[in-house]
């Protein structure tokens, strides 16, 4: 189960709480007001229970099902209106995304954070690591959800990636995996340089050298 941020026993209580996560969030980035459609607001907090697509239910459904039905569900009805960001103190390259995705991911991770994952063998475990993420991965989070997301084509897609952004942080959660891929060094480098040496580029030779020796601590940009 996830903290008491979403999924409350009312959808008022859900409603509170995201109008006070909007609002200590603009305070944070400068924004003296976020406009909210509250219609639309309470459409999304109804949508996630009415419409959510897990056979067993939300009270069976795991934590990252639940987050990324709210998600779907919150940035295809747009409570926030688009601009609402543009003169805030957020980066260049965080400010021109849909404010809806923003919001909505913030929450995500806010519900996430500390929740409990439920194992076989009644084994329980919270996420208690952190959830980490480069800029780069969260902007492209962020350009995902600012094209035409729907629940019923993203749902899924949207829970597998936070199964895995969570994954990063606590290793014991994770499934058994399976070897799709394996390679050993010199498969890789062989791949790398598969082509004829006039193709390949200058910068890759760091590359290589960088990926044989985990240790160098010079990092490409």
């Amino acid at each position: 189960m996830g903290c008491g941020l979403l999924y409350n026993q009312t959808f008022e209580q859900d409603i509170l709480n995201i109008l006070e996560h909007i609002d200590g969030f603009s305070s944070e980035i400068g924004v003296s007001k976020t406009p909210v459609d509250t219609q639309k607001l309470v459409q999304a907090c109804k949508s996630i229970r009415e419409n959510f697509p897990c056979i067993d239910g939300i009270e069976n459904a795991s934590v990252f099902k639940k987050a990324a039905v709210f998600v779907a569900c919150f940035v295809e009805i747009a409570p926030i209106d688009l601009d609402a960001f543009s003169s805030s103190k957020l980066a260049d390259k965080i400010k021109s995304k849909n404010p809806n995705a923003i919001i909505a991911l913030g929450i995500a991770f806010r519900y996430l954070s500390l929740a409990r994952v439920y194992r076989p063998q009644e084994t329980t475990l919270v996420i208690k690591n952190g959830i980490k993420l480069s800029m780069h991965s969260y902007c492209d989070f962020l350009d995902m959800l600012s094209q035409d997301i729907n629940l019923k084509s993203h749902f899924m897609v949207l829970s597998l990636l936070f199964e895995q952004v969570i994954y990063k942080t606590h290793k014991n959660m994770q499934y058994e995996l399976l070897d799709f891929a394996e390679e050993s060094e010199e498969d890789v480098e062989g791949a790398l340089y598969s082509s004829t040496q006039d193709d390949i580029p200058p910068e890759w030779d760091d590359y290589t050298e960088m990926w044989k020796h985990p240790s160098k601590k010079e990092h490409m940009v």
